[in-house]
């Protein structure tokens, strides 16, 4: 009965957001990534899983190069999705609440076993990202192939072998293939087992696995558009938001811990100077020169963010900080308080959890902190709720050994 109910607990949460959808299902197309997922969904259809080494070009989109900015597990999802009868917006709303109860069944089973609790970690990957279901964007999937990594990352660690290995690995992949971001992420996590001497033969394996099949994504990109690259999006995102974040700072336009969006004047003028690029060279209908076009803004913009590094990690932390800044969804002060209130608990309890799991495992202590300050630090300047998203796994973790820790103390205080 307990587990039903973790993995209905989304669906009753999500009741609000399903009769939403089903008064109006243009919600589900809310945000500008929909249309890139949809269109690839579309292209997997039409012309079946060929794409992936003769993508279709999308001249209709001339901001980016779909096949080399969204990986192809969520689009393929999609297409299954499209066969189901009935309403496709509501089938995607209940398969995201399905995957999000899957992954609080995972974190809670693993913390339940490891430290006999778990319904901390539960209640902060629940209550995070509520209305998100019913969009059509991929950070739900991610969430979950997250939550399946870390806690394959975190067995691995504590009882090396080629089961947990290869676990770790595949959650790995899942996790690659669903956002670029979780390549790097797991590349990084992974390498953490070589620092000890029982995990570092397995941690080796697992890792020439997950990196071989990123490898092999690369070399795909290499043929394909001429850039070793697992994708195009860390060229997207310093080209159109790092650079000009910068720029806004050192200019005035954004001033420090404004936590605003100063620079979108900026963003919007490079996106503007490549549209217009693209447009006087004759390139729609040319991935690999878009490619190529962009990768030389980005290469302009790293340039401007090596030559004041201080500047850009101020800039780059000023943004991170918008973390604390409530979601706004719901347009309440109460809402808004509370919101950011939990987020600096959380941020507590996690900071207190590092002290358990590190007497439980150096290494998983090390694995846990790493992952949520990766997650919650990368985005910067491109920070808004759905990055930070899986920060929350690693944090729930973390927070529930604090929580745990601090009702030891406790009890010990009243003895």
């Amino acid at each position: 009965m307990r587990y039903g109910f973790i993995l209905i607990l989304p669906f009753l949460l999500g009741i609000p957001g399903l009769l939403a959808i089903l008064d109006n299902p243009k919600m589900a197309y809310f945000w500008a990534d929909t249309k890139d997922y949809m269109a690839a969904a579309s292209d997997i259809l039409r012309f079946g899983l060929s794409v992936i080494s003769s993508p279709p070009l999308h001249p209709d989109l001339p901001d980016h190069v779909i096949w080399f900015d969204r990986p192809p597990l969520y689009p393929l999802l999609l297409v299954v999705l499209g066969f189901l009868p009935g309403s496709f917006e509501v089938w995607h709303f209940l398969t995201m609440c399905l995957f999000k109860g899957l992954a609080g069944f995972v974190i809670y089973r693993f913390l339940k076993a490891r430290i006999g609790q778990g319904w901390l970690g539960l209640l902060i990957i629940y209550s995070y990202m509520i209305v998100f279901p019913i969009y059509i964007v991929s950070d739900i999937t991610f969430f979950l192939t997250v939550a399946l990594f870390a806690v394959a990352g975190l067995m691995l660690l504590e009882d090396p072998g080629w089961k947990t290995a290869l676990s770790a690995a595949g959650a790995g992949i899942l996790m690659a293939f669903t956002k670029p971001t979780g390549a790097f992420a797991g590349l990084i996590l992974l390498a953490v087992g070589l620092l000890g001497k029982k995990t570092r033969a397995y941690s080796a394996l697992a890792l020439a696995i997950m990196g071989s099949a990123v490898l092999l994504w690369c070399w795909r990109n290499k043929a394909v558009y001429g850039r070793f690259a697992f994708s195009q999006i860390p060229d997207v995102n310093t080209a159109f938001y790092l650079g000009p974040a910068l720029a806004a700072q050192e200019t005035g336009q954004e001033k420090p811990w404004r936590f605003g969006w100063g620079y979108f004047g900026l963003y919007q003028q490079a996106r503007d100077a490549y549209r217009e690029r693209v447009k006087a060279m004759g390139i729609e209908g040319n991935d690999r020169a878009k490619a190529a076009l962009i990768a030389e803004m980005a290469e302009k913009a790293r340039r401007k963010i090596m030559d004041d590094p201080f500047g850009y990690a101020i800039c780059h932390l000023k943004y991170t900080s918008r973390f604390l800044l409530p979601r706004g969804f719901f347009q309440s002060s109460l809402q808004d308080f509370t919101d950011t209130l939990a987020k600096l608990l959380i941020l507590i309890l996690a900071c207190m959890g590092l002290g358990l799991w590190w007497k439980r495992g150096r290494l998983g202590a090390v694995f846990l902190a790493l992952g949520g300050l990766w997650f919650l630090m990368t985005p910067g300047p491109i920070m808004d709720e759905r990055v930070v998203m899986p920060f929350y796994v690693f944090a729930g973790i973390l927070a529930q050994g604090g929580w745990v820790l601090w009702r030891r103390r406790k009890e010990g205080s009243e003895r």
